[in-house]
């Protein structure tokens, strides 16, 4: 059975290690917030590890919005990453 584009939603909207704080937080979603799954992503696909490591979660969690990295500023980083280091 395929899903349809609501049911593919709901899943995602239920994959809570990849929500952004604020909509933990049931916050209005924002455009930080897709960068912040995408950036969790990245991670996982970058170092083969889920983010499932509880202390880490937790103190990503209790950052305020404003302390986190720009996203322009970690887009420079990653074009500078080099895959063969």
């Amino acid at each position: 059975m395929e899903d349809t584009f609501e049911d593919m939603l709901i899943t995602v909207q239920r994959t809570s290690l990849y929500r952004a704080p604020e909509l933990l937080h049931r916050a209005a979603p924002t455009k930080a917030a897709d960068m912040w799954s995408m950036g969790l992503t990245t991670l996982e696909v970058m170092t083969e590890l889920t983010p499932r490591n509880q202390s880490i979660l937790k103190q990503v969690l209790s950052f305020e919005v404003e302390e986190r990295e720009s996203a322009e500023r970690w887009l420079k980083a990653l074009k500078e990453y080099e895959l063969d280091k």
